[in-house]
């Protein structure tokens, strides 16, 4: 991307995020930083408050340069403390802090594209006025219906409606991670407003990875065990219908277990009698995880219908295709659109511990088709996932508007 011209083509995200370490959100976001870079862009991430509640995290520098990405965390720390005041001061400084920062970069060589996660209407707001005042394209990306979590009393209902009727009219570009978000944003946004289809996102070099001889057999899940966003309890009811069949089989549960809900899924595992087959690992940093990913005898996702899946599409999904590993997955949103069931993945019904571990055991009992099954989701995530070929696309929409 200008390739011939001395100055790069200047892009800024302005996120809530943690970064570099964090969770789905901010890998997505490194990986759409990272295919940019390799399209010939100059990156920066402008986190906007601290997001770290212990100093001795992983994110414990305010800025830094991570894979190219340069960020900064405007409030100066990445440490935000218990004293409320403290963080609606380091919150209100840190707003202030990378208004100053942009002006300082714009004045600097050209900001073109500024990316605003997903915060606050008046936020937003804000920084519109400081893009305008700039001549900043204002941009934002979306990986799910806004506001899916709140949407029962009226200041939820009121605050949807303030985002889709004003809000949305702010941009002058949007990317949306499926068809069906795009198709539900496209009417609330500005005439002739650009949308980019940008789907999930992987690095494949970060999964090229020779699987070890391990000890130990499991089938592995990463990501939030809460509620019933990615159908733990389903997976776990399927797990329980094949242990009998392969008592040495676990089941790694990746991710963090500090949430209100963990109790009683470790009673329900206790009452099915797998505490000894199902391990909680905890969360897996960015380096770690696809090791252990990759060391799995296959990676499921048992993803319920619901309205988040409708139009959401898992990050993960992504980072198991690009193992090379089998992967089970649930028959929801756009899924279908991607993998066919015993080509490039295996696909149960949703909601269905018994097809769910029909499938796992199709995995077991032909585990030899199953790899290959697994080498055509891999090919998958290094062609059409693939952050670098999606990075240049993006890149050249940028342009473009």
């Amino acid at each position: 991307m200008n390739q011939g011209s001395p100055e790069k083509y200047k892009v800024f995200f302005l996120t809530m995020v943690p970064f570099p370490h964090g969770m789905a959100q901010t890998n997505r976001l490194i990986s759409i930083a990272s295919g940019l870079i390799e399209a010939g862009c100059d990156v920066t991430v402008i986190c906007l408050k601290p997001s770290e509640n212990h100093k001795h995290s992983l994110n414990s520098e305010s800025h830094g340069t991570f894979h190219q990405i340069k960020f900064v965390y405007s409030p100066g720390t990445t440490f935000r403390g218990k004293n409320p005041l403290r963080r609606f001061c380091l919150y209100m400084a840190g707003i202030i802090s990378a208004t100053c920062f942009m002006v300082k970069e714009n004045h600097r060589t050209k900001i073109q594209s500024t990316f605003i996660g997903v915060t606050g209407s008046l936020v937003i707001f804000w920084f519109f006025l400081v893009c305008s005042l700039l001549n900043i394209k204002y941009l934002q990306e979306r990986s799910e219906y806004p506001f899916i979590k709140a949407r029962k009393s009226w200041m939820d209902k009121f605050s949807l409606l303030i985002y889709l009727r004003l809000i949305c009219k702010l941009f002058d570009g949007f990317l949306a991670i499926t068809k069906k978000l795009k198709d539900y944003f496209t009417p609330n946004l500005r005439k002739n407003c650009p949308v980019f289809l940008l789907p999930i996102l992987v690095e494949p070099e970060r999964f090229d990875l020779a699987p070890k001889t391990s000890h130990e057999k499991y089938i592995a899940y990463c990501g939030s065990m809460q509620g019933d966003k990615d159908g733990i309890p389903v997976l776990i009811d399927a797990f329980k219908l094949i242990s009998e069949e392969y008592p040495d089989l676990k089941l790694y549960l990746i991710g963090s277990t500090q949430f209100a809900g963990f109790n009683t899924l470790k009673e329900k595992i206790n009452r099915l009698q797998l505490e000894t087959n199902i391990e909680f690992t905890g969360i897996a940093g960015r380096e770690k995880l696809p090791g252990m990913l990759a060391n799995a005898v296959m990676l499921v996702l048992a993803r319920p219908e619901n309205k988040q899946a409708e139009a959401g599409f898992p990050t993960k999904l992504g980072e198991y295709l690009a193992t090379g590993r089998p992967v089970v997955v649930t028959s929801v949103g756009e899924i279908p659109d991607y993998l066919q069931d015993n080509i490039n993945a295996y696909i149960a019904k949703p909601n269905d511990a018994e097809d769910f571990a029909n499938k796992m055991r199709q995995v077991l009992q032909n585990y030899k088709h199953a790899q290959e099954v697994g080498l055509q989701g891999r090919a998958l995530a290094q062609t059409v996932f693939n952050y670098k070929v999606q990075g240049r696309q993006l890149a050249k929409w940028l342009e473009k508007i």
